[in-house]
């Protein structure tokens, strides 16, 4: 049997490259170090006189910036952020999947238990393994979940009002089936605090509702009553930043409330879901939720020691705010990026908002296309398959680095000017997030940033479709919002 160094044409090979014999053991000991500065100088001299910060720098939202690559020295600083790789999801215990898990959700708008029923069933078998329950008002649980085994679901509610009923008309049901308590997982994404920028309400009622669902749920204990919704913000059109700090503020506030109570912290922190949006700055996205995770748990220890990053659960869905009415297919582009940022992001459940939902024509096709995102990314393209895969990035971490740094930041600035309720009532708040949502509204109407099938790349002769021809904001008031927003109601006054 003739060896591979045996064929003459491998030893011509090896010979002309001088292999060392033990390179196998390092792959790198030919390869002189290059430092930060030299990569600099190269590309500054491919530039011809062009300026490196103008040219290839990003300035992204928050006074953040995006080189065009990173090297080890960049993270010499980063340590502090070892503990946390590897550790934002837990690896599944199901026998014969990845290491990685995450949740596929399908969302209902309750109308007709009847027909939602069938929906539900349906998505289920379309590989669906969570569900996003949109309720308007009393939903019969035996018809709309009938036949629906929740041992091996997810279960998500959304409550437009009577939110303590509807949550009690659930749990009645589950405690009426032949299913454990514990079989029970999912959440109640409702937030205390950011609810009240959408519907007016005081703040002892709100904490009246936070404190009842905390007893009444104590039975269910995988079921999360609480929510920190940064979504909302999102797609109000928040910057990352601001995102964040304003809906952990708002749950500083609500802790604050509770704890005053004499509810315990650990009460709350296990009881609480955090809710974000990925959108469409790919790697700012991921970055982001990986802080959301990472601040929330170093804002939960300092309530209770021994709190494990392990118990921290992320529901995340793509995008409102970057969805577009014209070229509406466009918009399953964009999911796609959005649901991997979310993976990469380490959400614990994705929901794909389906592509046309912005102009009210949700169909079976559209449901099944937003599934399949989910399914596709983990069954075609491995993102099961590895645990943690942005873990020790360079780039992704020093991302996340100065993200944390500056939601610590304006987390204490918050706090300095009263809290999050105060800034609430004196509208400072909602006049933070409306000066970022009308500058990007700017930059998609000047085409400053591109936005295909909006300002670049039309279709010709389409027809338009408007959802939100009506749509008012008062000053109390963030609402969600689009990006392409100027470009469709060019008369849009300045709020």
């Amino acid at each position: 049997m003739i060896s591979a160094c045996g064929n003459p044409r491998l030893l011509i090979f090896s010979k002309s490259l001088k292999l060392n014999p033990n390179m196998k053991n390092n792959l790198f000991a030919e390869f002189q170090k290059v430092s930060k500065d030299e990569w600099v100088n190269l590309a500054i001299k491919d530039l011809k006189g062009k300026d490196f910060q103008k040219t290839l720098v990003t300035n992204a939202p928050d006074g953040i910036d995006l080189f065009p690559f990173y090297t080890e020295e960049d993270s010499h600083d980063l340590g502090f952020l070892k503990k946390f790789r590897n550790r934002l999801n837990v690896p599944s215990e199901i026998p014969g999947t990845g290491p990685r898990f995450w949740s596929n959700v399908h969302a209902v708008r309750v109308n007709d238990e009847k027909a939602d029923n069938k929906n539900i069933l349906k998505a289920l078998m379309g590989g669906a393994d969570a569900l996003l329950l949109d309720l308007k008002g009393k939903v019969d649980f035996e018809i709309l979940l009938s036949e629906v085994d929740v041992r091996y679901i997810e279960v998500y509610l959304r409550v437009e009002n009577e939110i303590t009923e509807r949550t009690l008309d659930f749990f009645n049901w589950m405690e009426r089936s032949d299913f454990s308590n514990n079989d029970l997982k999912g959440g109640l994404l409702w937030d205390p605090m950011t609810s009240c920028l959408e519907s007016k309400c005081l703040k002892q009622d709100q904490l009246d509702i936070a404190e009842k669902l905390l007893q009444i749920g104590i039975k269910f204990p995988s079921f999360r009553l609480i929510s920190v919704d940064a979504a909302h913000y999102h797609d109000c059109g928040a910057s990352p930043v601001q995102q964040l700090f304003l809906s952990l503020g708002g749950y500083i506030e609500l802790m604050d409330g509770l704890t005053d109570r004499g509810i315990l912290p650990v009460d709350i922190l296990k009881k609480t879901i955090l809710q974000g949006a990925a959108g469409s700055d790919f790697f700012l996205e991921i970055a982001k939720l990986r802080v959301f995770k990472i601040a929330f748990f170093e804002l939960a220890i300092l309530y209770k020691e021994d709190f494990i990053l392990e118990d921290v659960k992320l529901f995340a869905s793509s995008s409102y705010w970057t969805k577009a009415t014209s070229d509406v297919h466009t918009n399953m582009l964009r999911n796609t990026t959005e649901a991997m940022s979310a993976i990469l992001g380490s959400c614990d459940a994705l929901w794909v908002r389906p592509h046309n939902e912005v102009i009210d024509e949700i169909d079976s096709f559209s449901e099944r296309m937003a599934r399949n995102i989910s399914n596709i990314l983990k069954e075609e393209c491995y993102l099961d398959k590895v645990l943690d895969p942005v873990a020790g990035t360079y780039f992704i971490e020093c991302v996340q680095a100065g993200i944390i740094d500056k939601v610590k930041r304006e987390l204490q600035i918050l706090e300095e000017k009263g809290g999050w309720w105060v800034n609430f009532e004196n509208h400072q708040l909602q006049d933070l997030v409306k000066a970022a949502r009308y500058t990007r509204l700017e930059e998609v109407k000047n085409a400053h940033k591109v936005k295909v099938g909006v300002n670049k790349y039309l279709l010709q002769n389409e027809d338009p479709k408007n959802a939100l021809e009506n749509w008012e904001e008062e000053t109390w008031q963030l609402l969600p919002l689009r990006d392409g927003f100027l470009i469709e109601f060019p008369n849009l006054e300045k709020k």
